[in-house]
């Protein structure tokens, strides 16, 4: 969480802003370097909620578009389970993207 709101991990640069809570109204950190995992080694969360805390930092594993995946999970897990509404989600954004909507 930034001060423009959720930003992609592969976005975030030095000199950026985290925020610890959604509605803060002021940085917590700055970032100071940002290096790529090329091993694998990182993985994204699913869970009933979008608003995950990792570190001590509100994180969001749907990056800019927050809002609506945040509100499918939050319905979708409690309907088919957390693991079937995250592939149902994902299924959903890779046909969008395909499109260019997302």
């Amino acid at each position: 969480m930034t001060p423009s709101g959720f930003v992609m991990a592969g976005h975030l640069k030095t000199g950026d802003q985290l925020f610890s809570e959604i509605h803060a109204e002021k940085a917590d950190c700055t970032i100071t370097d940002v290096q790529a995992d090329v091993d694998g080694q990182y993985f994204g969360l699913n869970c009933e909620t979008g608003h995950v805390v990792s570190d001590g930092y509100w994180v969001s594993t749907f990056g800019y578009n927050h809002n609506i995946p945040a509100a499918w999970m939050r319905f979708g897990s409690k309907i088919f389970g957390v693991k079937t509404a995250s592939r149902i989600g994902d299924s959903v954004a890779n046909l969008l993207q395909r499109f260019g909507l997302l």
